[in-house]
């Protein structure tokens, strides 16, 4: 096909050439990056955004405790480092692309997309959570009085995090399950037991209340609303367990939870 439409613009008479197979790899790097860092605010500029994201790290810690100057340079440092690594995982995968094309290989190749969206879904759950170098040293240069009041102060932030989400959903969902107050209010206790899942993500906590929601054994639904409504609950538990699928495969929650 690309050699057909080559000979139809030079029969045409105009001037072109195709582009190398080298360049057209190099242009779909570019694609590949673009990809992976769409998801940020300024992906023109990404390591100033994730190195904005480690300060406003150590601001949220600085809320609850007093960091010593020796802590905060080895919190940026150990934030430098993910960033680090995660440009090694960025590198590693242009090399994986260039290699699978350079083949030419029927059915070998590697898809842009293919290539970029583990690397997004890295950024949309964050360089900085749970298994990061920037959690480790939180865990080893904290006394035990600044963790100790760090915990609680993240609690509790989750907390009014979850709350409000659970009751935003429970509005929302009013309009296809009419509900009286008492079943509002029954249904937003039973999503706020232990409703430390709700993480404070602003573009995914709609849907992981939906897919809790559909976690929670029926029998608890049956216990506070009738037959018609639980028409639409059970579409909404089926709606759930598809939106967990999609939410794992984004990396916003692992598969246990």
């Amino acid at each position: 096909m690309r050699r057909l439409a080559t000979l139809i613009i030079i029969s045409c008479g105009l001037s072109w050439v195709a582009p190398t197979a080298a360049q057209e790899i190099e242009l779909e790097i570019t694609q590949i990056d673009s990809l992976i860092f769409e998801v940020i605010d300024s992906p023109e500029n990404p390591v100033s955004v994730l190195e904005a994201q480690v300060d406003l790290e150590m601001k949220r810690i600085s809320q609850s405790i007093d960091l010593r100057d020796d802590q905060i340079e080895r919190l940026r440092l150990a934030g430098r480092g993910d960033i680090k690594r995660f440009y090694d995982r960025v590198e590693q995968a242009r090399r994986r692309f260039q290699a699978s094309n350079a083949r030419s290989i029927p059915g070998e190749p590697i898809e842009p997309h293919e290539i970029a969206m583990p690397l997004q879904a890295s950024l949309r759950k964050g360089l900085f959570g749970q298994g990061s170098l920037f959690q480790k040293v939180v865990a080893n240069s904290l006394d035990q009085q600044q963790s100790t009041a760090l915990q609680r102060h993240l609690s509790r932030i989750n907390e009014l995090h979850a709350e409000g989400a659970v009751r935003m959903f429970v509005v929302k969902i009013g309009h296809y399950v009419p509900m009286t107050s008492v079943q509002r209010t029954k249904l937003t206790e039973l999503l706020l037991e232990n409703a430390t899942w709700v993480r404070n993500d602003p573009h995914h906590s709609f849907l992981i209340v939906i897919y809790r929601f559909g976690k929670v054994p029926r029998e608890k639904y049956v216990a506070i609303f009738d037959e018609t409504q639980m028409k639409a609950v059970d579409f909404l538990m089926q709606a759930g367990q598809q939106i967990g699928e999609y939410l794992e495969q984004e990396g916003v929650i692992d598969d246990e939870e």
